[in-house]
């Protein structure tokens, strides 16, 4: 057995095995050395005579490496690059020649040639420059397949994903795609689709502007989490999802999970509609209003805008518990939530605040505005005749916000505005202050 001190010629790389090679030479001689190298080392050996000939056979067998010399009749082996690469850009190129010329060299550099032998070529020197080649294609065709097994994982994925560079989204996964009912994110945008579009609301918001820049307030979000919630198609509620943004280090590309959260949304808000609703009048009830009153003083306090409160309770309804039963009362509590309900502003808050007391809560309304409001109700009620013995009647209390007033302070004077109005003789608006 010999040593290896005494073998002959380079070892064959492994790599060579499934190559497929185009060899472009006008030079018979040169051509048939080249074949006697790696005709048993590639799996598919090509030739062609002439760049013309060369380029024909490319885009006809679509090669792994091209092999070419550079001066050849008809079409030389630059401007057959060139059109090379004009096909395919990452083609691998080994430039053969028996010249120096630097105009050639330069315009082979700038073709982005991979490697450049210089005639006459020995086995070792072929057999080195197309097995780093052959090296650079293994290597790259590993990333594809890990690329594509990640497409693979990422297209199966129950869950919405979107890559983005910067605010430009570059992939849309194919379940996110299925549900957009588009084949491909191209298909997507030129049907002139943009996901904002599609959005109610993204963490509360419900602006349009902000709706379309939906990437940017994921983004730029202190929470980890953002609820997003998609439009219905039949004006009905849409799918919520958690979002979860995480940007790749040292770099402005970002990755966005949408994660169906639907009904497990709906259930927290039934559960939330059902901790913040009064069980009896369907109306907002104390917790919850107590949570409003909060953040409108604190919106009062901050723009200095004006805001009201208005506390009425039904006169002598102890005498319809005790002479017509409680489901008779209950009945009145009821048409009296219903009545002001239909006949207050949508921003405005109206709450049972306990047994006959209620509260309105009137962003915007001064004193003199909120008197205007509660003398309306007041009337209202006396017509609508609520009750089994011609109706009922209301007394008012109504307090406008003080400058840096806190929610028991302002509480406290609508309570006492009411007490007024009672013992002023019920069925009356007392205003605090005036």
């Amino acid at each position: 057995m010999p040593s290896a001190a005494t073998r002959t010629g380079p070892p064959e790389p492994d790599h060579l095995r499934n190559l497929v090679v185009l060899h472009v030479e006008d030079d018979a001689i040169i051509q048939f050395h080249l074949h006697a190298i790696l005709d048993r080392l590639v799996s598919r050996l090509h030739t062609a005579a002439d760049g013309e000939e060369g380029l024909a056979v490319f885009r006809r067998l679509r090669p792994d490496v091209v092999i070419s010399d550079i001066r050849m009749p008809r079409l030389d082996g630059l401007g057959m690059v060139a059109a090379i690469r004009e096909d395919d850009p990452d083609m691998p190129v080994i430039f053969t020649s028996a010249y120096s010329d630097a105009d050639y060299l330069l315009r082979a550099i700038e073709l982005g040639v991979d490697r450049y032998l210089v005639k006459p070529f020995d086995q070792q020197q072929v057999v080195r420059a197309v097995g780093r080649v052959a090296s650079g294609l293994t290597r790259q065709k590993q990333v594809d397949e890990a690329n594509r097994f990640n497409r693979f994982l990422l297209d199966i994925n129950p869950n919405f994903i979107v890559t983005a560079s910067g605010d430009e989204i570059d992939y849309v996964n194919r379940t996110f795609l299925s549900a957009l009912g588009h084949p491909s994110l191209d298909s997507f945008r030129a049907s002139g689709g943009n996901i904002g579009d599609l959005l109610e609301s993204v963490a509360g918001h419900h602006d349009r502007s902000r709706l379309r820049n939906w990437l940017h307030e994921i983004a730029s979000s202190r929470d980890e989490n953002v609820v997003v919630r998609f439009r219905s198609d039949n004006g009905g509620q849409g799918r919520a999802f958690v979002v979860s943004h995480n940007r790749f280090p040292d770099t402005d590309r970002h990755v966005i999970v949408f994660t169906d959260v639907t009904r497990l949304e709906d259930e927290r808000r039934s559960l939330a509609a059902l901790a913040h609703t009064d069980h009896l009048t369907g109306i907002c009830n104390r917790l919850r209003f107590a949570e409003i009153l909060a953040q409108e003083i604190e919106r009062a306090n901050r723009y200095g805008q004006p805001y009201s409160l208005i506390m009425l309770d039904i006169d002598d309804f102890k005498l319809v518990n005790d002479t017509h039963g409680h489901e008779e009362g209950d009945r009145v509590l009821q048409a009296l939530a219903g009545l002001v309900i239909r006949h207050i502003r949508t921003n405005d808050v109206f709450a049972r605040w306990g047994g006959e007391e209620f509260m309105l809560s009137a962003p915007g309304c001064d004193i003199e505005q909120a008197g205007q409001v509660a003398e309306k109700i007041r009337r209202l009620l006396r017509e609508a005749a609520l009750g089994p013995t011609g109706g009922v009647t209301c007394s008012f209390g109504v307090a406008a916000h003080l400058p840096g007033e806190s929610p028991a302070e302002m509480l406290r004077r609508v309570d006492q505005a009411l007490y007024a109005a009672k013992q002023g003789g019920k069925d009356r608006i007392e205003l605090w202050p005036c």
